[in-house]
């Protein structure tokens, strides 16, 4: 939210719009400082909910842009409900907990996919990292974050970029086939 107010307020400023039409040096110190302020603002965001409603921990966006997938339904009520119900993604790893998924996550469509996705997702990061977190995606270089989500099962590029996007503040372009 706060990004947005930066956005508007370097917009509508008469000395970033004067630089754009005049100085070359004026436009290069305006774009720095610009990109400073969305960089601190983008910092002090991290732990608030982001505007499109994706999530500052890069396993609940992994969560989000899975309920997303496919979908007309918004997630936002799905996924608040799922972690009323799995406060910590390690309920997922417990006796029945697919089928209280399948019925929280069934209104976001192919819970047959979905499901079974989320809970395999779960036993690789407890495998992996002997917890069910992402949070060590944050100390790796973006190829080696990118390379671990895409070995997640039926997390393909885009959604691997999305949470490193959103959540952990990389400098990566999620796509999809609609743009090519």
């Amino acid at each position: 939210m706060r990004t947005a107010m930066v956005l508007e307020e370097f917009g509508t400023n008469r000395f970033f719009s004067h630089a754009l039409r005049s100085d070359p040096m004026a436009i290069e110190e305006t774009v720095d400082r610009l990109r400073w302020r969305l960089t601190e603002e983008r910092r002090r965001d991290a732990q608030d909910v982001l505007p499109l409603g994706n999530k500052p921990d890069p396993l609940d966006e992994l969560v989000f842009i899975i309920l997303t997938t496919m979908t007309q339904y918004g997630p936002m009520g799905v996924f608040d409900d799922l972690k009323r119900r799995f406060p910590t993604w390690d309920g997922l790893l417990r006796r029945g907990a697919e089928a209280d998924l399948r019925e929280i996550i069934a209104v976001c469509g192919l819970v047959n996919q979905k499901a079974p996705q989320l809970i395999a997702i779960a036993e690789k990061l407890q495998a992996d990292f002997g917890s069910v977190s992402l949070s060590s995606l944050h100390v790796m270089p973006d190829d080696q974050a990118e390379a671990y989500l895409l070995s997640l099962p039926r997390v393909g590029k885009k959604v691997a970029r999305c949470v490193l996007m959103y959540s952990l503040s990389r400098d990566v372009l999620p796509v999809d086939a609609h743009v090519l």
